[in-house]
């Protein structure tokens, strides 16, 4: 909390010092854009870029502020949920002494309680941490990328206004022309943002043709070979388990490129009337399950955590087989109860 608490200190000044920078930056572009004749094209040209990049900063320095700020005030009424917490299990302690003769027969199932307790806690802590570091892939991605991008389109603009206004023709066709391709090029980046945030093709197509999709993107982009087969007549699934199981195979695709170093990754799904299976299998290093899953800093166990949090919401169940050298499969089992159900 206290570090919390510092970090947001510092950026509420960095927020601060950056709305006198960006103030600044807009009144230089004022006077620059009132008396543009004063200024050759390089004045104006950097006016406008220094001024539409302290807007961008702003606006995301503004926007960690406000996770944090969020980040603060959960935190705080966890440590009141955990103190409270904390208070009945003092008073459960005192009376365990009291009943611990009648428990003794169950203390195998008590301790495999406490143990997933754990667990859960463990798992509910790593996930937030991972929306964290996800929050700020996206907003560093966002702001190195189409941000950027952006604030030089209207750069770009407002110089072939200018050109226009000259009556160079010739040299304002030439700069729209390289603003079309600016243009296009951020669109393909807000798309594949969107994609990895949601793929349309799971609405709009459904499950197995979204996978072949993402499969075909795969070979595109990767040195790995990755293969789909489906087992059974495809048919439409309930729209909650089209995207449980999405979201497992990009979990588990994701692992293997980060972490197995792998050549060939096979996806398997067999479409059955009141359940379905799904295998992902590499042939890659592998690993030490027990040790990977129990230790809390190993990011590749938070990935395969995830897969079996995600099974388990929809009462399924996740299995891993590996050892080193061997390779890796993940094998999940989903019951289908209502088809058609979103």
């Amino acid at each position: 909390m206290e570090d919390l608490k510092q970090e947001l200190t510092e950026v509420i000044a960095e927020v601060d010092k950056l709305s006198k920078t960006e103030k600044s930056a807009r009144l230089r572009l004022i006077q620059v854009s009132k008396n543009f004749r004063d200024y050759n094209e390089e004045d104006i040209k950097n006016a406008y870029e220094k001024a539409s990049c302290m807007q961008v900063e702003l606006i995301l320095k503004r926007e960690e502020e406000k996770q944090l700020r969020v980040k603060r005030d959960e935190l705080e009424r966890t440590l009141k949920t955990i103190d409270v917490t904390l208070k009945r299990a003092e008073n459960l302690a005192l009376r365990l002494s009291t009943v611990i003769d009648y428990l003794k027969s169950d203390l195998n199932i008590l301790t495999q309680q406490l143990k997933d307790i754990h667990e859960k806690q463990v798992v509910g802590m790593r996930i937030i941490q991972a929306q964290e570091q996800e929050r700020k892939r996206i907003a560093r991605d966002i702001h190195d990328g189409p941000a950027q991008v952006l604030a030089n389109i209207i750069i770009m603009a407002e110089i072939c206004e200018k050109m226009i206004e000259k009556n160079e023709i010739d040299e304002a066709k030439q700069e729209l022309n390289e603003l079309k391709g600016t243009v296009r090029t951020v669109l393909k980046e807000i798309r594949k943002t969107i994609y990895d945030l949601r793929p349309m093709a799971l609405d709009d197509l459904g499950l197995v043709p979204a996978i072949k999709k993402y499969v075909n993107q795969l070979n595109k982009e990767g040195r790995e070979q990755v293969r789909f087969i489906i087992i059974g007549e495809e048919e439409a699934l309930p729209r909650y388990l089209d995207t449980t199981l999405f979201r497992i195979i990009q979990e588990g695709v994701a692992n293997i490129r980060k972490h197995a170093s792998a050549n060939n990754i096979d996806i398997k799904l067999e479409m059955r009337r009141d359940y379905i299976n799904l295998s992902i299998e590499d042939d890659g290093t592998g690993f030490n399950v027990r040790r990977t899953m129990t230790n809390e800093d190993d990011i590749n166990g938070l990935g395969l955590m995830g897969i079996k949090e995600r099974a388990k919401l929809v009462d399924g169940e996740a299995a891993i087989e590996s050892r080193p050298g061997h390779g890796t499969r993940i094998f999940v089992k989903i019951p289908i109860y209502e088809r058609g159900r979103s």
